[in-house]
C-alpha cells in the first residue's frame, strides 16, 4: 500500500510533508435546483486491465445517489455526456486520480512495487472514484479520516509478487513486501520442483546477512525448511520480506529449482 494527499484541480496525489492547495472548480449541480441528473460516460479500459473495474464507478455514482437523493446520475453511451470518465493505468508520477467538473480520471495501479506494474485492488479503485465523483458534485476535502472526501488514501494491491522463476543451486531470492503501513498482514504461496528453504525476515539487512553466512532475524512460525509445498499467513513489517534459499549440501552440487511465488497483502 503507499499513502497518498488527494488534492484538486482536483486530483489524488502522493505528497510526503506537507499539504496541497486546493484548487477550486464550479460544481456541476446547482444547489438551487431541487432534483438533477447528472449524465457520464465511461471510456474504454486499457487493455489487458480486468473489466471489473468498470463497476467502480457504477458503485461510486450510486453511493452518492442514496447521500443525495436530489440527484440521479445516468450513464450513457455517448461521449457528449456531461462527465466524462477515463481510466489511466499509471500517471506516471504521483497522482492517483483527478477530476473537474466534466472529467474524472481515475488511477488503476502503479509501478513502485518491485518495479512491475501492479493493479489496486478493488476497494481502492472504488474509493478514488467515489472521492472524485464527490469533487464533481462540488465537495472540498474534509477532516474527517472516516470520510471518503478525506484528502489521505493508503492504496494496496492486488498481489505483491506472482513470479514464476529458477533458483539456481547455492542460490537466494528476496522478495520484499510493498505494504505502505507500518507492517502487512501477507499470504504467501510458493511450490517449487526441487526442496528449497523459506525465511520471512523483517528487513533487507538480515537477508545480506543471511547470504553472507552472519547471524540473522527470521519469524520462526513462517519458517519452511526442505518443502516443495507452503502456503502461510504472517504478519511482515514494511522492509521485510521473504527469503528462498536453496542450499548445496556438503560440498555436494544440487539442482536448480523452478519455483512459483504469490504475495498478496490480506
Amino acid at each position: 500500500m503507499r499513502k497518498v494527499l488527494l488534492y484538486t484541480i482536483i486530483s489524488i496525489v502522493f505528497v510526503s510533508g506537507c499539504v496541497q492547495q486546493l484548487v477550486d472548480n464550479q460544481p456541476i449541480v446547482n444547489e438551487t435546483s431541487s432534483s438533477q441528473t447528472v449524465s457520464y460516460y465511461i471510456d474504454s479500459l486499457p487493455p489487458e486491465v480486468d473489466t471489473k473495474y468498470l463497476n467502480v464507478v457504477r458503485e461510486a455514482t450510486a453511493e452518492w445517489e442514496r447521500a443525495n437523493p436530489q440527484i440521479n446520475f445516468m450513464e450513457t453511451s455517448s461521449g457528449t455526456a456531461q462527465v466524462l470518465v477515463q481510466w489511466i493505468k499509471e500517471f506516471g508520477g504521483h497522482p492517483i486520480g483527478q477530476a473537474r467538473t466534466d472529467l474524472v480520471q481515475i488511477g488503476l495501479g502503479d509501478s513502485l512495487c518491485l518495479g512491475k506494474w501492479q493493479p489496486f485492488i478493488y476497494q481502492t479503485v472504488l474509493h478514488i472514484a467515489t472521492h472524485e465523483f464527490g469533487h464533481v458534485l462540488g465537495l472540498q476535502h474534509s477532516d474527517d479520516p472516516n470520510n471518503v472526501m478525506y484528502p489521505i488514501l493508503i492504496t494496496q494491491y492486488e498481489t505483491d509478487v506472482d513470479e514464476r522463476r529458477f533458483l539456481p543451486d547455492d542460490s537466494y531470492s528476496f522478495f520484499p513486501v510493498c505494504t505502505r503501513k507500518s507492517s502487512g498482514l501477507y499470504s504467501i504461496e510458493i511450490t517449487s520442483d526441487e526442496s528449497i528453504d523459506v525465511y520471512v525476515v523483517p528487513s533487507k539487512s538480515d537477508y545480506d546477512a543471511l547470504v553472507a553466512g552472519n547471524q540473522f532475524n527470521h519469524y520462526p512460525e513462517c519458517r519452511g525448511e526442505s518443502i516443495r509445498s507452503y502456503q502461510k499467513t504472517c504478519t511482515i513489517p514494511q522492509g521485510g520480506g521473504v527469503v528462498l534459499s536453496n542450499p548445496s549440501f556438503f560440498g555436494v552440487i544440487g539442482s536448480d529449482a523452478l519455483y512459483t511465488i504469490k504475495m498478496r497483502e490480506l
